[in-house]
């Protein structure tokens, strides 16, 4: 009701302008109105040594993609209507970075949500130059995994499905599951036995759920509850549109209920 009101009263504000003549009124009503029936994703993109630009950024979803290319500060901005899209950033030399992407999340109308993306360089897992060429064949090594944990709910069936969980260990003991952080290390090379860039970087354990990111050390989960648990030194949980740095994070993923996140800093 509140949306609609709202509506409303841009309406005849838009139509007071156009009566009076007034170019800014003829402008208004479909400025305001786009604004109301679309949401907007914003965020930066960036490496360990800040920003990068030439990054693209695509979001996806139904029928509808858009993409855009960050810009020197690396910033990005995208519009669309509301609905359940996926978002990725992909470096525009390919091979350069691993590309970073987040799972299904439901953008609304009239509102800004932020993500913000943090790539990591790809290992060289070979690289031979061939005879009489200029050319190298490279092969490129993702110095992390990931998993797809699908939420389904009876509730809410147009609720977000996919939890998403990068990580470079794993291991199940007590009914429990624990993910660890990933440590680029010197198995990834090249033929050459170089060492790979990157080498040593570590690559916190990130979970992603709609708008919700966490980043920590170690993660604990819970496959038959869904309760999350993140410990580290520094755990960074990001809701959409703060990021706040805590030493200890708990979230339940029911599918039953909205999402619930419990901070202890």
């Amino acid at each position: 009701m509140k949306v609609k009101i709202a509506l409303i009263a841009m309406i005849v504000l838009a139509i007071k302008g156009d009566t009076s003549g007034s170019p800014s009124g003829q402008a208004l009503l479909p400025a305001l109105l786009v604004t109301q029936l679309t949401g907007k994703i914003k965020g930066t993109v960036s490496d360990d040594k800040g920003s990068l630009s030439h990054t693209i950024v695509t979001l996806e979803g139904g029928d509808t993609k858009r993409e855009v290319i960050t810009d020197q500060d690396g910033t990005y901005e995208i519009e669309a209507p509301p609905g359940i899209y996926r978002v990725y950033a992909e470096y525009e030399n390919e091979g350069v970075f691993c590309p970073s992407r987040r799972p299904a999340f439901r953008l609304r109308a009239a509102t800004i949500t932020v993500f913000n993306f943090n790539l990591t360089p790809c290992g060289i897992a070979h690289g031979r130059r061939q005879p009489n060429s200029p050319y190298v064949n490279l092969g490129y090594v993702y110095p992390y995994k990931e998993e797809i944990i699908q939420i389904t709910s009876r509730d809410s069936p147009d609720k977000p499905s996919e939890l998403m969980i990068r990580y470079g260990k794993r291991q199940e003991e007590n009914n429990s599951i624990e993910y660890k952080e990933a440590i680029v290390s010197d198995s990834a090379t090249d033929e050459s036995r170089d060492p790979i860039v990157g080498r040593g970087t570590r690559l916190p354990v990130m979970v992603s759920y709609d708008v919700l990111t966490i980043y920590a050390s170690s993660v604990c989960l819970d496959p038959k509850t869904l309760r999350l648990v993140a410990d580290g030194d520094d755990v960074i949980v990001e809701d959409g549109q703060r990021r706040m740095h805590v030493r200890h994070a708990e979230v339940d993923f029911k599918a039953s209920a909205p999402l619930a996140t419990l901070i202890k800093r």
